[in-house]
C-alpha cells in the first residue's frame, strides 16, 4: 500500500515547489544569476598569456609565492594566498 501512497506524496511536493518558484520575490533574471554586483566579464586565459607571458618568458622558474593563510571556517580547508612573483 505504501507504493500507492508515495506517489501522492510527490506529487504534493512537486505543487509546493512549483509555488514556491510562482512566489515574485524569488525570481532571479537568467542573464545576472551568479552574478556578484560591480564585476565584470575579463577572459582570464587571454590575459594571463597576452600580459603575464611575457613578464615571466626569461625566467627559469619560480613564477609563484604560496602563502598559507589558515584554515576555513566553514570546512576546515586550508586557504593560501597565491601570487606571481
Amino acid at each position: 500500500q505504501e507504493s500507492e501512497t508515495f506517489p501522492d506524496r510527490m506529487e504534493v511536493q512537486k505543487d509546493e515547489d512549483e509555488e514556491s518558484r510562482e512566489k515574485p520575490g524569488l525570481k532571479v533574471p537568467a542573464t545576472k544569476a551568479g552574478r556578484k554586483r560591480g564585476t565584470k566579464e575579463v577572459d582570464l586565459v587571454a590575459k594571463l598569456f597576452d600580459e603575464y607571458g611575457p613578464k615571466y618568458a626569461s625566467r627559469n622558474g619560480g613564477y609563484t609565492r604560496i602563502i598559507k593563510i589558515g584554515q576555513r571556517k566553514g570546512d576546515g580547508a586550508m586557504e593560501v594566498v597565491l601570487e606571481f612573483v
